[in-house]
């Protein structure tokens, strides 16, 4: 994911039952990207009822919520100590203006082919992130993102070593991303399970809901896997633990 890592609209999205949560509204990362990042050609990336929402959105939008959009947005990301500006993130994107979807891809294919050998040498599994979200951002294209981009992805550099960490919030983002599928394809290629839920709101637009809730079938996942977290102490890891006993103890008495 060149100049950004994860991108999100909101980072306190207040839920019904009170608790926070990340947003990612396309809607407003329109507004962020026509009205205050201001890039060029920004209208050229977004269906027109987006972009005719997002103008009628920001025209009555309070400063408030345009502070909180644009924090969100320009969060430090990782090594950013200082945290980010529009004018580093204008810079970052200025960088990249060149570089179209196919090139991204080779380039990414180009890398692994150089230190995959190696890795499957030395018993080293590497285990690519998908995209978050798992579309182009801000005119920057994404290459993994899709079950089509995995399949280029291994197809090219088949090595075991050249794997996956899959992250259900991430593909879960997008509808067009059958997760068993992508599980029961790529099983042996799967080196770590990141287990998210994401509740998609429309498309392009999603928030981040509790484990066993949301648009991703996390018991379904869970069965597949039986995945075990390092982390102990979280609501998370007792929720899946429960999760997990239930199934165990369910396909003992079948």
């Amino acid at each position: 994911m060149p100049v950004l890592d994860w991108l999100r609209t909101n980072v306190n999205f207040k839920l019904e039952d009170g608790s926070l949560a990340l947003l990612h509204n396309i809607v407003d990362l329109a507004i962020f990207d026509l009205f205050i990042l201001k890039r060029e050609e920004a209208e050229a990336g977004y269906p027109e009822n987006i972009i005719k929402e997002a103008k009628e959105k920001y025209s009555g939008m309070p400063d408030f919520e345009k502070e909180i959009l644009g924090k969100s947005l320009l969060m430090a990301l990782p090594g950013d100590k200082e945290g980010f500006t529009l004018e580093k993130l204008r810079q970052g994107l200025a960088a990249y203006s060149a570089i179209l979807e196919d090139n991204l891809r080779e380039n990414l294919i180009y890398f692994l082919k150089a230190v995959i050998p190696t890795a499957q040498q030395l018993g080293v599994n590497m285990a690519v992130h998908p995209d978050d979200p798992p579309w182009p951002v801000l005119g920057l294209p994404r290459v993994v993102s899709t079950a089509e981009d995995l399949d280029y992805m291994f197809s090219q550099v088949p090595e075991k070593a050249n794997g996956l960490t899959f992250c259900s919030g991430s593909l879960g983002a997008s509808e067009k991303n059958d997760l068993l599928a992508i599980v029961n394809k790529w099983y042996n290629r799967i080196h770590f399970v990141h287990l998210r839920s994401v509740q998609r709101v429309g498309k392009m637009s999603f928030y981040e809901a509790n484990h066993l809730e949301g648009s991703v079938e996390m018991y379904k996942l869970v069965k597949t896997f039986y995945p075990g977290y390092s982390a102990v102490g979280i609501r998370v890891l007792a929720e899946l633990r429960g999760l997990e006993f239930g199934i165990v103890n369910s396909l003992k008495n079948t």
